[in-house]
């Protein structure tokens, strides 16, 4: 069995104070958590557990602060902050899946059924105009999903 490559920076510290671009998806893409009617995200009840979730990140963990998120049909955005006292970004993400999954597959009666992908993307926020950039993207993500699906 071929070995998975690692998504993370070699050589980095994510436990270093700065910020994160994360993107987590779904297992195999499910639109699980809602649709997209033009460019708004319309989340269904799992997409709400999700936000709700991302928005709890704050409130576990010292010095984590989200400083934007998007819930998607198949996958969820967010640009987190980690403070000096805060955890390694890959234990923040981890109790986000964590928690999500078990409250998801609670209410679809699925206890233990993998919902996240393994790992996730991240990107560093290298500067303010790198933030900006992210942001925008994320901004639009809804907009972008409607055209490259509506030409299918």
């Amino acid at each position: 069995m071929k070995a998975r490559s690692s998504l993370r920076l070699p050589e980095y510290d994510y436990s270093r104070t700065g910020m994160y671009f994360v993107t987590i998806c779904l297992q195999n893409r499910a639109p699980l958590f809602g649709q997209i009617d033009g460019d708004t995200m319309r989340p269904s009840p799992f997409g709400t557990i999700v936000a709700t979730e991302i928005a709890n990140l704050e409130r576990r963990f010292a010095d984590v602060l989200v400083d934007f998120s998007i819930v998607m049909p198949d996958h969820a955005h967010l640009i987190v902050a980690l403070g000096l006292q805060a955890q390694r970004l890959g234990i923040v993400i981890g109790s986000l899946k964590a928690a999500s999954a078990r409250e998801i597959n609670r209410e679809r009666g699925t206890t233990g059924v993998p919902l996240w992908q393994r790992g996730y993307y991240d990107h560093v926020v290298r500067d303010d105009a790198d933030l900006e950039r992210i942001r925008a993207y994320n901004a639009t993500n809804p907009l972008r999903w409607t055209l490259r699906h509506s030409t299918r």
